[in-house]
């Protein structure tokens, strides 16, 4: 069980959204790697769903958050910051700035500054290094060498002049937010002022005070017992140190490469074809590839589909190799007292010994709506419009009868029976 607690036998889908972290590498999903709706890119990213449960989750003292309604505990919409400075109030740290003739040789061709990439000031601007150019960071390349821009390297611009000058700070940023914080790489001369970094929600007011809250915690990826950018921030609601389905993902892990196994699958509740966090849905491991639920295959989420029911059995018919035989079933779903809700109708045949395929032995045969009993407008309640159209047709025959829904019980005629399931229904609805 991933995600969710379907009845046996309940039917299971693809959608090649739903992916999960290989953690270990084997390219198929493995108990405890984490699984996720990837909404967007391959990569795990912050509006992604995470839908399994059971991770482990720590926490670090310097995650705080900005208490805005004053009640001490930490809510949805209130800001999630990281308090490098450990000063339990909001701090901003140095600003950086652009400057276009900062520019670095790209040894390894992936198009990015990487840390250990020599850094220059192209004075004359030729997007090459010559005899004028001045090396910030790194060893001084070949003259002709080609030049490069990232976005990213910026500068302190200590004196406001607004251009790159010798002995002023050169930094990475990391996170592009514009000012020095935890994650960003120092490439030159000192290190600016620190700032707090916003996990999640809006930047505060500088100065802005930060409370902790116990239960904000973290999904420690590289396991070092600190906050990382780009790791994953949660609300432990039951403070049991895991994250379980229905606890609020602050900000997910992001970046991590994602996978596919065509075995995860889910229940699809709204028949819609694709995957739906609400109501959650469970994602099902169908170990056995038969398309619906069993004993054993992994599952698990705060919502339980409606139980499967079983309508109709026939036993006995073996077939020899290159025979078919048509089976006919008659059902009735009111026979089994069926629950209002959305149904598929499945044929399933039972394998034989020796049997090596399988995926041919069910067959979704149709969808339909059980419906309130005495509903017989479908308008989903039962009312004195319903009540009309049920005496209307009392004691007629089936020609005359004001609904095709009005034999309740599907006894063939519309008698005392029928009223009293009605009234049993009466003034309910959906």
């Amino acid at each position: 069980m991933i995600a969710g607690a379907p009845t046996l036998g309940t039917a299971v889908k693809i959608d090649p959204l739903i992916k999960y972290v290989d953690t270990n590498g084997n390219f198929v999903w493995n108990t405890g790697e984490s699984v996720i709706y990837d909404g967007d890119s391959g990569k795990s990213t912050a509006s992604d769903f995470l839908v399994s449960s059971g991770l482990a989750l720590k926490t670090d003292a310097l995650i705080k958050y900005v208490d805005a309604n004053s009640n001490n505990v930490w809510n949805t919409g209130e800001s999630v910051i990281y308090d490098a400075d450990t000063s339990a109030t909001y701090t901003v740290g140095s600003s950086f700035k652009t400057d276009s003739l900062i520019r670095y040789v790209d040894a390894n061709g992936n198009g990015v500054w990487n840390n250990g990439e020599t850094v220059i000031y192209d004075a004359d601007n030729t997007g090459k290094y010559s005899a004028g150019d001045t090396v910030i960071a790194g060893v001084a390349p070949t003259l002709g060498t080609a030049l490069k821009t990232d976005s990213h390297i910026k500068y302190v611009d200590t004196n406001s002049n607004n251009v790159w000058t010798v002995g002023e700070s050169v930094v990475y940023d990391t996170d592009g937010g514009g000012t020095y914080t935890v994650g960003d790489i120092v490439i030159a001369n000192a290190v600016p002022t620190l700032g707090d970094t916003v996990i999640a929600g809006s930047t505060p007011a500088p100065l802005a005070a930060l409370k902790t809250d116990a239960n904000i915690k973290l999904i420690d990826f590289n396991g070092d017992n600190v906050w990382r950018r780009g790791e994953g921030v949660l609300y432990d609601g039951n403070n049991n140190n895991q994250y379980n389905l229905g606890e609020l993902v602050i900000t997910g892990n992001t970046g991590t490469q994602l996978f596919t196994d065509n075995s995860q699958k889910f229940v699809d509740l709204n028949f819609n074809n694709k995957w739906d966090p609400s109501p959650l849905e469970a994602v099902v491991e169908d170990l056995n590839g038969n398309g619906i639920y069993d004993i054993g295959e992994p599952v698990g989420t705060p919502s339980t589909p409606l139980a499967g029911y079983l309508l109709a059995i026939q036993s006995g018919i073996v077939l020899g190799a290159g025979a078919n035989k048509i089976v006919q079933f008659n059902l009735d779903p009111a026979s089994v007292n069926l629950p209002r809700g959305n149904y598929i109708l499945f044929a399933d045949v039972v394998p034989v010994l020796h049997e090596f395929r399988v995926d041919n032995n069910i067959l979704g045969i149709a969808n339909f709506v059980q419906h309130q009993k005495g509903d017989l407008t479908l308008d989903c309640q039962v009312d004195v419009v319903d009540q009309a159209l049920l005496t209307g047709s009392y004691n007629k025959p089936a020609a005359s009868w004001k609904s095709p829904y009005v034999d309740i019980n599907n006894d063939g005629i519309i008698d005392v029976g029928d009223l009293t399931l009605f009234g049993a229904s009466y003034n309910h609805n959906c």
